[in-house]
């Protein structure tokens, strides 16, 4: 069995014809530093909350391909372009993001924050292209839950299809 873990989680159970190690590394490679950039503009988002706004959350995130979703019980009474604008100022910043313990990460000199994946951000926070923010607040009726969505290195996304894998035909 081979297991490719990217944006995506890819399981095979390779035969003759393949694939081969390489073909899912190629796949998950290119995702790696997407996810990466996700998971600290999340965590950029989710500092921004706690910090301008006093917005705690403990409902579990979620991700979308190229991006990520905070979910709340309450809707929040933050503007989401005003928020969009801060994360993209803390992005901007050039800040170092590092690996702080097993729960924290490290941002720039003095922000240490609890974080549930520590080792999966990029290295410096201007890594992280092309950050939106959905502009508005769609509820889940079915968990009961109102979301704020985060997208990286997307110029274009349409809200109903931010999970549609888009697969180019060869011909």
């Amino acid at each position: 069995i081979l297991i490719g873990v990217g944006e995506e989680i890819m399981v095979t159970r390779p035969n003759l014809f393949g694939p081969v190690p390489q073909d899912l590394y190629d796949i998950v490679y290119q995702s790696l530093k997407i996810r990466k950039m996700a998971h600290t503009a999340e965590d950029l988002t989710t500092l921004v909350l706690m910090k301008d706004y006093n917005i705690s959350f403990q409902a579990m995130n979620s991700d979308v391909r190229s991006g990520f979703v905070l979910n709340f019980e309450e809707k929040p009474q933050a503007d989401i372009i005003q928020m969009e604008q801060k994360v993209t100022e803390l992005i901007n910043r050039a800040l170092e993001v590092s690996y702080y313990d097993e729960n924290h990460i490290k941002i720039g000199e003095d922000i240490i924050m609890k974080c549930t994946g520590p080792r999966m951000h990029v290295r410096n926070t201007s890594d992280v292209k092309k950050f939106h923010l959905i502009k508005q607040y769609p509820y889940d009726r079915q968990a009961g839950l109102y979301a704020l969505v985060g997208i990286v290195d997307r110029d274009h996304f349409e809200l109903e299809n931010l999970n549609r894998i888009a697969r180019e035909i060869e011909e």
